[in-house]
């Protein structure tokens, strides 16, 4: 097991978790159904996903590329010193958070568009010895309890899970929110909610320690405008021939492209 994951299954991660699901059980009995069926879409319909401009899926897919995390574009020079997302990632992570890839658990067919239109999902089988999943996003979390980034401050346990423990957190994290009214189309929304500012956006984060490449990618998830361009048309452009070629490399792998709209 990886570091993120050795610490997500410590015993007292694992009993603070239990703790707060069974929380939500006590307090919402008379939804429990609908929590149990909110936890059964999560772990059936729930992906590990990735948004990403353009350049970036074409560099995976096609360029055979992996996908760089913020300490790699910064080591290049693409990406500023930020002190803040060092200090958070030191947190959550100690010396391994350089090592770490971020992803959301997502069901919607965008992803976190916030983040780039086009939407990879990642393979979950593959990946599941070296992921875990954590609340929601790291700076949200440590807003709500700055002291925590102090050393000196005990870690807050049952806030991430192994893999396996997914829907154990979602169900921690979201159950009061399930009403007698919520029906199993108002899942993804809940699970993800995208608000009109990616930093608004509220998730449950994914945290994988491995460099990611186009291996480890089953689909990719695009705007559906990008499948209804006419070659003969003006607006059929460089970036619409790049497509064709990420949409084919993908065939030819025996991988997904699907759209969205």
């Amino acid at each position: 097991m990886t570091p993120n994951v050795i610490a997500a299954a410590l015993p007292e991660e694992i009993d603070a978790l239990n703790a707060r699901y069974g929380e939500v059980e006590q307090m919402c009995a008379q939804v429990w159904h609908i929590i149990v069926d909110f936890q059964k879409h999560v772990e059936a319909m729930a992906r590990i996903t990735i948004n990403l401009a353009f350049d970036t899926v074409h560099r995976l897919v096609v360029q055979g590329q992996f996908y760089k995390n913020y300490y790699e574009l910064h080591h290049e020079g693409v990406k500023k010193y930020d002190s803040r997302r060092v200090i958070t990632d030191a947190r959550l992570f100690g010396e391994d958070s350089n090592q770490i890839r971020y992803a959301a658990l997502c069901s919607r067919p965008t992803g976190l568009h916030n983040y780039g239109e086009f939407c990879i999902v990642l393979d979950s089988n593959k990946l599941r010895e070296c992921t875990s999943v954590f609340e929601e996003n790291p700076f949200v979390f440590f807003e709500k309890y700055p002291n925590i980034l102090m050393e000196k401050f005990s870690f807050i346990h049952g806030y991430r899970a192994t893999w396996e423990n997914r829907s154990k957190l979602a169900v921690a994290k979201l159950g009061q929110q399930m009403t007698e009214t919520t029906q199993p189309n108002d899942f993804p929304n809940i699970l993800t909610h995208c608000a009109d500012e990616k930093m608004q956006d509220d998730f449950i984060e994914v945290h994988i320690c491995k460099k990611i490449t186009c291996d480890d990618i089953v689909e990719v998830r695009a705007p559906e405008e990008y499948s209804q361009l006419d070659e003969n048309e003006d607006e059929f452009d460089f970036v619409a021939t790049q497509v064709r070629v990420v949409q084919k490399k993908l065939e030819d792998l025996g991988k997904t492209w699907t759209t969205y709209n």
